[in-house]
């Protein structure tokens, strides 16, 4: 009768506290949604045309949603522990369903014995158990970098940074006592919860601990490890927590390598610990390896002896605490030399312990020991898989002796073992979440819901929006769209929940879809409908111009050109690109990229391997570019040059991008075209480029502008690389065909131009509609973010190149205003200028083109004159500009100079550094520009600033029509610029940047008064206003 009292008691006082604040509760609770709105919504702007966020959102409830699939009660993501509770009459199992960033309850009564799954009655986390799976709400860090704030009826399970939902995963090792009450280490808010009986009252905390409250959720709250903090860092290795006899709590604190007590008083925990194992005191968070040290502790357990277990994930072992527990004290080594030990749990009834380890890191394995630590049995081969991948978080017992554990990603459930007749032989009894049991068990494949992980494609013919996430999916007024909208239609296949493997998909303008799998390209009639059959299939081997046949490999991308003359299809098996010829008609390959022959398949021809095997190389030790490794996307632009991902999932390729012009493959060539070698390289991350050009599928809007997404999982592989930008974020390069002549790989021509604001996975596929509204798919979040013509309506009419034949750019920019050309613009940084140093810059140069160099000094230096520049043509060279700020050490002068090229070819340009009063070593700066169809200077100026802020008072307000201004600032340190006001607004189409000690700049416009403009100064990556120091030089030209 003891649990009826307890019920009756704590249902009594449960009732007289809601009596009392219902009304308080009611309005606290309406405060606390409307403030956590307004904080969701705070940075985001959706609905809004022009700007850089997405503005609707297919394939997910909303914005804050990125679970795999479809979520609903009785199907979990990547669970990671169990507890039950059989304090009352119905007994619940709990499971943490960490990639819902959730708890389910789950009524036992009902579950026993059913062929069906089990469905939750309890959802703890999330308002609802169908469709919502956010972490605090949202998983979609629309608050970049700023994390949401956790809440009483939030968990997070997954990170928001995850780059894939289906693989990262946590482990809590819960725990229920004998009233009901579940603790829970809540893994990624760094804390742990108690709920009292959640199956009899309510799904909302009643206390935390490691935060100061519950909207806390950083490790150790932003601070230093303390008594009052936790930190559970690594949701692969998991966090612990327990009560003792007495009722005090107890913390696997993984992230801080310790174990720590919260002490009991009057039935009430501290919230501040009293006690540490593996540390020395409750303020240090080292790991170690002795009996005295923890490394990434991750769950714990007290025997009948009140013997303390810690399962010692870091050091591979267990640890045994015996006697009385004291602060630093040794423990023994219980067991040692698992594989991936996460979990532990005493069996009562049989008086036995329970690990959970691995066989291998697909396969997970249960034991049993002895207290004393001797293995008894080992239940391996359970069924024909055994227990899918290794799990972790914590084990439970029911009243029967059932053993309950999770796994995730190739399990993805909950398992129930149960012993034989035979003493000691075990077998699993139930799967509780399955069936059905879809793809991997996680969450259920819908009508509504993207699948989730690889690549997708995503297209518009006509009013249908296309998509592939292994279906082929259409929706049929991609007009008006709603959030979550479900798809009208899916072809080739019996249900919505097969998966045929359909993962690309590109149109040609003759609105001929071509849809790609693994094996094979098909070829469909648009629009879409549920019984469309495809046209055309191409599969291998294909005919080869001349004669024979080449064996196609895994397909990694398509691109058909305007009219699907040509078909480029990459096969990263055989690391090659192929074009076919006729595609529709009579294919054959008349081009082989990345090969000297049919026959050729190795990596980068054998020469150079992939980075992932070298990341430290210097670039120069890259491969060449005529070379490929791993291909994944092609992409053609409006003038149908090649765009080459030279790279593939995960870590695969060389991380980059390579550009080949149309105009170096004749349309019919009389033998094959072999190992061609690109105009431009998009390079991976360098010492002067913080980009990954790691990149998937790429568009381009009306104008050229190009669209390009990264690869999230490369930013380990280099010292170089900055998270917060480009991996997470799409970017745009307004003219991705400026290239540097005399250096196709120079990092400062594959910079981007901006930044999208939604923060993302792998944004493997984008597309630019004929309105230029763009569609990005984050396959991996599975949405498809509608942005409504990000960069405004295209230009009226279109500037789309005609049909066929179309005459290819030069590899330097798309065009530009009538009259006035921008060729090249280079920037560099020589760190030994001193008084006989003289620096050389060679560029190739057109003749009477117009060449503008501008430089600068750190230092003592007075300003340069003519005499400090000349070159190998003999161009007379004349001072625009020039300005000097500060004085010693902290001067900076700033010289800009003009000519016109004398001829064609080769120009060394030799600047010398002029005389200082000391003759110290210093930094000299450049910035080289090139533009034709230019005849004279009109005016100029210069400026220096030293408190960040300068006007350059061009003269008059004059007016340019169509004059080209060049402006170019070196800056002390990092540095951007943005022009903030004047009569026109200036925002530089060019920026050179090398090593924080270069801004340069110029500007086209059809009329540009810059009478009185503000130029402004920032760090990047930051909001922060500093006070740099710049000095600048700004000059206007006329036109021929």
């Amino acid at each position: 009768m003891g649990f009826i009292r307890n019920y009756f008691k704590k249902r009594s006082l449960k009732q007289s506290l809601f009596a009392s604040f219902l009304f308080l509760l009611l309005v606290s609770s309406l405060y606390f949604a409307s403030s956590n709105a307004k904080t969701l919504f705070a940075t985001a702007t959706r609905g809004t045309s022009e700007d850089l966020w997405a503005d609707v959102v297919i394939g997910k409830r909303d914005f804050g949603e990125i679970s795999p699939r479809k979520v609903v009660p009785y199907k979990v993501s990547t669970p990671g522990g169990v507890a039950i509770d059989t304090a009352y009459f119905e007994p619940h199992l709990y499971v943490w369903d960490s990639g819902n960033n959730r708890i389910l309850g789950v009524n036992l009564e009902n579950c026993y014995g059913d062929s069906t799954a089990c469905s939750a009655d309890i959802v703890i986390g999330q308002s609802s158990a169908t469709d919502y799976g956010a972490c605090n709400r949202d998983s979609s860090f629309q608050n970049y970098p700023n994390r949401t704030s956790a809440a009483d009826d939030t968990l997070c399970g997954i990170p928001e940074k995850t780059h894939t939902t289906l693989e990262d995963k946590s482990f809590s090792g819960m725990f229920t006592d004998g009233d009901g009450n579940l603790y829970v280490p809540d893994f990624f808010n760094n804390r742990v919860l108690l709920y009292d009986a959640p199956t009899q009252y309510d799904t909302v905390a009643d206390k935390v601990w490691g935060q100061s409250n519950f909207t806390g959720n950083l490790c150790n709250q932003g601070g230093s490890v303390s008594a009052t903090t936790l930190c559970f860092d690594d949701g692969a290795v998991g966090a612990g927590a327990t009560l003792d006899s007495s009722g005090n709590l107890w913390v696997a604190d993984a992230g801080n390598n310790r174990v720590v007590r919260y002490p009991v008083s009057s039935g009430v925990i501290s919230t501040t610990a009293d006690l540490v194992l593996g540390q020395s005191s409750l303020t240090t968070n080292s790991s170690g390896s002795s009996t005295s040290q923890l490394n990434k502790p991750s769950m714990l357990r007290f025997d009948d002896n009140g013997d303390l277990y810690v399962v010692d994930s870091g050091n591979a072992r267990i640890l045994k605490y015996s006697g009385t527990l004291t602060s630093g004290m040794s423990g023994s080594v219980w067991g040692s030399g698992f594989i991936a030990a996460t979990s532990i749990e005493y069996d009562a009834g049989r008086d036995v312990m329970w690990v959970f380890d691995a066989v291998s890191s697909t396969k997970g394995l249960v034991k049993q020991f002895s207290k004393a630590g001797s293995l008894i049995s080992s239940l391996s081969e359970l069924g024909t898989n055994g227990l899918g991948n290794p799990g972790g978080g914590s084990m439970a017992l029911d009243t029967n002796g059932n053993l309950f554990v999770s796994t995730y990603v190739a399990g993805n459930d909950v398992y129930s073992i149960h012993e034989t007749t035979t003493s000691n032989v075990f077998e699993i009894e139930d799967v509780i979440f399955s069936p059905p049991s879809n793809q991997n068990n996680y969450n259920l494949t819908s009508n509504d819901r993207l699948e989730q992980g690889g690549i997708g494609g995503v297209t518009v013919v006509g009013s249908q929006l296309i998509a592939t996430d292994g279906r082929l999916l259409f929706w049929d007024n991609v007009s008006s769209l709603t959030n979550g909208e479900a798809f009208d239609g899916f072809v080739n296949a019996a249900t919505y929940s097969a998966i045929p493997g359909y993962i690309y998909v590109k149109a040609d303008e003759d609105d001929r879809l071509w849809v790609g799998k693994l094996d094979k390209i098909e070829r469909f009639d648009t629009p879409l409908a549920a019984n469309s059959s495809p046209e055309a299939t191409l599969s291998s081997p294909l005919n080869l111009l001349g004669g024979g046949t080449i064996p196609l490999g895994t397909i990694s991308g398509i691109a058909p050109t305007k009219h699907s003359e040509f078909l480029w299809v990459s096969d990263v098996t055989n690391n090659r690109v192929l074009r076919v010829r006729n595609p529709l008609t009579s294919p054959v390959v008349d081009v082989i990229l990345g090969q000297t022959s049919s026959s050729g398949t190795s990596c980068n021809q054998g020469n150079t391997v992939a980075p992932y095997y070298d990341f430290y190389r210097a670039a120069a030790n890259d491969a060449a570019l005529n070379e490929l490794c791993a291909p994944g996307a092609v992409s053609l632009d409006n003038y149908d040059n090649l765009y080459v991902s030279d790279h593939w999932l995960e870590v695969s390729g060389n991380w980059r991008v390579l550009l080949l012009l149309k105009s170096q493959f004749a349309d019919e060539p009389g033998s094959i075209i072999y190992n061609t070698t690109a105009t431009k390289e998009f390079p991976r991350v360098t010492s002067t480029n913080s980009q990954q050009h790691a990149a998937f599928e790429l568009a381009f809007d009306s104008t050229n502008r190009m669209v390009m997404g990264y690869n999230p999982y490369l930013g380990a592989y280099n010292a170089f690389f900055d998270t917060s930008v480009g991996p997470r974020f799409a970017q745009y390069y307004n003219d991705p065909l400026q290239v540097n002549g005399s250096d196709p790989s120079d990092p400062d021509y594959a910079l981007p131009d901006g930044t999208f604001n939604d923060y993302s996975g792998w944004n493997t596929a984008f597309f630019f509609d004929n309105d230029d509204n763009l569609y990005a798919y984050d396959s991996n979040r599975g949405q498809i973010r509608i942005y409504d013509q990000p960069f405004g309506a295209p230009a009226s009419p279109s500037p789309t190149p005609s049909p066929s034949p179309t005459p290819t750019p030069s590899p330097s920019p798309s065009p530009s205003p009538e009259g006035v050309t921008h060729v090249q613009s280079a920037a560099d940084v020589d760190n030994a200028c001193n008084s006989s140093s003289t620096v050389s810059v060679t560029k190739n140069v057109t003749e009477g083109n117009l060449l503008v160099m501008t430089v600068g000094y750190k230092g003592t230096r007075s300003e340069a004159d003519e005499d400090n520049i000349s070159d190998s043509q003999s161009n007379t060279w004349t001072v625009i500009e020039d300005s000097n700020v500060g004085s010693g050490g902290a001067q900076r002068a700033v010289t800009m100079f003009y000519t016109f090229a004398a001829s064609s070819g080769s120009n060394q340009i030799d600047l010398e550094c002029p005389p200082d009063d000391t003759g110290n070593t210093e930094v000299l700066q450049w910035v080289f520009h090139e533009f034709s169809g230019i005849e004279a200077l009109d005016k100029s100026d210069a400026g220096y600033d030293s408190d960040n802020e300068q006007n350059l008072d061009n003269d008059e307000s004059d007016t340019y029509e169509e004059d080209l201004v060049v402006m170019d600032i070196m800056s002390v340190n990092d540095a951007d610029y943005d022009v903030l006001d004047g009569e026109s607004t200036i925002a530089a189409q060019d920026e050179q940047t090398n090593r924080g000690s270069i801004v340069g700049g110029y500007q086209l416009t059809t009329a540009f008064d810059p009478a009185e403009a503000t130029f402004e100064s920032f760090y990047p990556g930051t909001s922060t206003e500093k006070s740099i120091q710049w000095a600048g030089a700004i000059a206007s030209f006329k036109k021929l």
